[in-house]
């Protein structure tokens, strides 16, 4: 009896396996917004020029997951310094 009830029960492997693969897309999408707009707000925060930032943040939009991990991997420890003047 049980096994027959079992038989008959729909196939739900392919529901499953598509709700996790949504979850997991999700996330990245969730994981790529964040990482941009980190970057924009550190961009935006950064000792550059406004011309500078303007093209940073072009890049940020061209490359929406290269440009940011551009940015923290290359650029932003290569940023000029920011100078007190007396």
């Amino acid at each position: 009896m049980i096994h027959e009830l079992l038989l008959a029960a729909p196939d739900t492997t392919p529901q499953i396996l598509g709700l996790g693969l949504g979850a997991v897309l999700l996330l990245a999408a969730v994981l790529c917004l964040v990482l941009w707009l980190a970057t924009l707000v550190s961009v935006l925060g950064s000792t550059y020029s406004g011309g500078m930032k303007l093209l940073l943040v072009i890049a940020c939009f061209a490359f929406p997951v290269l440009g940011p991990l551009a940015w923290f991997v290359i650029v932003k420890g290569n940023q000029p310094a920011l100078v007190h003047r007396r």
